[in-house]
């Protein structure tokens, strides 16, 4: 058998590949956060990007905090406290001690 490579080459190259039509809808499957209106623009947009990054089914602590946010332990802890008097994270049990989980509101 005889392969004739320019012609396999230039096959190769007219053909698409087929990723598919539809788009996957990823703003539908994130839920919102309800932020008071008092909290700074800079402290709702660093909530934002933490859950963002965790979501509402994973648990995480004030070390996660200081590497997704790139903050120091000091504002880091001052942001989880705020978080928990705003009810927004709920402590979680069995986890180890502060470990967080952000909180379903209906």
């Amino acid at each position: 058998m005889h392969i004739r490579w320019n012609d396999v080459e230039q096959d190769i190259r007219n053909e698409k590949q087929d990723i598919g039509i539809q788009k996957q809808d990823i703003k539908g499957a994130k839920q919102d956060i309800d932020l008071p209106s008092e909290l700074t623009n800079k402290t709702k947009q660093h909530i934002i990007n933490l859950n963002n990054a965790i979501g509402f089914d994973k648990c995480f602590g004030r070390t996660d905090v200081m590497t997704i946010l790139n903050l120091t332990a000091s504002p880091a802890s001052a942001l989880i406290k705020r978080m928990l008097t705003m009810e927004l994270i709920v402590p979680v049990k069995g986890k180890g001690k502060g470990k967080y989980v952000f909180s379903k509101k209906s």
